[in-house]
């Protein structure tokens, strides 16, 4: 498959596809519904951090990850770009929801998502979540 082109990547983000061909979205305590992911710790792999992530947020374990893209945030002047992984897998266990983090809930929603209200985090608003998704339908 493909591979990362820039390798100290900070963030990841995680499609977990459900046996219907949903996908999990988490929903965060101030932003609203989002696809789960978040930073990379110290020491640790992206892919180890896409697992991670994902089970903080919720619940939920995948099988094998795929990796789908990267792509990067530049942020204002003087700011450091965020690289972000993005990785796809198959929705193997759901568990409960862990607590302690910023997470309220999650939720399968259809990947054909087409209008994001304003429960919907602003993260979704980017061409990322359309761009996944489209690839990920045409792949089934």
């Amino acid at each position: 498959g493909q591979q990362p082109i820039i390798h100290n990547v900070g963030h990841v983000l995680v499609f977990a596809i459900t046996e219907d061909g949903g996908i999990i979205l988490t929903k965060h305590k101030k932003r609203g519904w989002e696809v789960p992911g978040g930073k990379v710790e110290p020491g640790e792999s992206p892919l180890d951090a896409a697992h991670r992530e994902l089970m903080e947020e919720t619940g939920v374990k995948v099988g094998e990850l795929s990796f789908l893209g990267q792509y990067v945030i530049h942020q204002g002047k003087g700011e450091p770009r965020i690289i972000k992984n993005v990785y796809q897998g198959y929705v193997r266990e759901k568990g409960e929801l862990p607590m302690g983090f910023e997470t309220e809930c999650c939720g399968e929603f259809s990947l054909g998502i087409q209008s994001f209200s304003k429960a919907f985090s602003p993260f979704m608003q980017d061409h990322v979540f359309p761009l996944c998704a489209k690839y990920l339908q045409l792949k089934k």
